[in-house]
C-alpha cells in the first residue's frame, strides 16, 4: 500500500544524518536574535487566534 511506504520512508528519513543537521541549525537559529523574535511574534499570533477564534456548527469564525 503506498501510504504504508510513504509512512516507512519517512520514518527512516526521521533517523538520517540530514534531519540531525537540521535540527542542529533550527536549534541555533532560534538562539538567535531573529529567532526569539520570530517565536515572539508566532507566539503573539497564537495568542490572538486562541482569543478570537470561534468555533460554531458551521465551522470556525474570525470576527474582524
Amino acid at each position: 500500500m503506498p501510504v504504508n511506504k510513504l509512512e516507512h520512508a519517512l520514518k527512516q528519513w526521521a533517523h538520517t544524518k540530514e534531519v540531525n543537521n537540521l535540527k542542529k541549525i533550527d536549534a541555533k537559529f532560534v538562539k538567535s536574535p531573529l529567532g526569539k523574535k520570530m517565536v515572539k511574534e508566532w507566539t503573539d499570533v497564537g495568542k490572538v487566534l486562541e482569543e478570537n477564534l470561534i468555533k460554531n456548527d458551521s465551522g470556525v469564525h474570525f470576527p474582524n
